[in-house]
């Protein structure tokens, strides 16, 4: 969770690659490379502004970059029982993501807030940050938050299956009786 809110117009002020941001006032006009030296932040990333100038806490990060690699907002509309949602439990946990779990077997609301921002009925939905991701399996929602830059890749594997459908969906294996043509 976010443990600190942060001015996103100090931020946008100051990181050139957030829309309306700038370089900060005493170096205007100078080239990043003549800044770089003068603007080590405890990072210690080249670019960082300087932590003394901005007065953040201590346990703060100095780069602004950094400030937007907090955990997103996660609603997942989910099933307590299907394989594909607990997938998406699973990339969850892989990825130590606070989300909120609604269950929309057993809450009707909970039900038709996802039928109404997703514009269907197939779960599991996912939230992230506003956007929504409709019918969509862990796999899905992994590979998206990773393009998207909210998450970076790790080892750890995840403790169930992130591409599964639910137990009674998976087909069994019958035997086929073939009859010869008498």
């Amino acid at each position: 969770m976010v443990s600190h809110l942060f001015d996103t117009n100090l931020v946008a002020a100051l990181e050139p690659g957030i829309p309306g941001g700038g370089t900060p006032p005493s170096t205007a006009g100078e080239t990043p490379a003549a800044t770089d030296d003068r603007f080590m932040g405890r990072g210690g990333l080249p670019g960082d502004f300087c932590c003394d100038r901005l007065r953040l806490p201590e346990d703060v990060p100095c780069c602004p970059r950094l400030r937007f690699m907090e955990k997103p907002k996660i609603v997942a509309y989910l099933k307590p029982w299907c394989g594909w949602s607990n997938g998406v439990r699973a990339v969850m946990k892989k990825y130590d993501l606070p989300f909120e779990d609604r269950d929309i077997i057993n809450n009707p609301v909970d039900r038709a807030e996802m039928i109404e921002k997703s514009g269907q009925t197939l779960s599991p939905c996912v939230e992230v940050n506003g956007h929504m991701l409709p019918d969509i399996s862990g796999e899905e929602v992994e590979a998206w938050m990773l393009k998207q830059g909210l998450i970076q890749p790790n080892e750890r594997q995840p403790d169930a299956p992130t591409n599964q459908p639910c137990a009674h969906e998976i087909p069994t294996a019958s035997p086929l009786g073939f009859r010869r043509p008498s």
